[in-house]
């Protein structure tokens, strides 16, 4: 599965886990492909991220930008809600 020789492989393991990783099997094949890289990455988190699939930090503000949004979209809301009901009970 890996391309890693035996004993490098086997390092690894005991390495991982002495820096209180919980490591699955998946989480071991991403750390191996980094270490394999030629072209190290600058933020081994991002390549970490990126190689699982989660979002790249545009996505990450995207979605953040359309909470806030919706945030406000609620309160604004709400208070029209407020003020029917408050009418409504005059």
């Amino acid at each position: 599965m890996f391309a890693l020789k035996g004993g490098e492989l086997l390092s690894m393991h005991a390495y991982v886990p002495s820096l209180s990783l919980m490591c699955t099997p998946l989480l071991m094949a991403v750390l191996v492909s980094l270490y394999e890289e030629p072209d190290k990455p600058k933020q081994a988190l991002d390549y970490i991220k990126a190689t699982l699939g989660g979002p790249t930090p545009a996505e990450y503000e995207a979605v953040v930008a359309q909470r806030d949004s919706l945030k406000a979209q609620v309160e604004k809301l709400s208070a029209e809600n407020e003020a029917l009901r408050s009418q409504q009970a005059s």
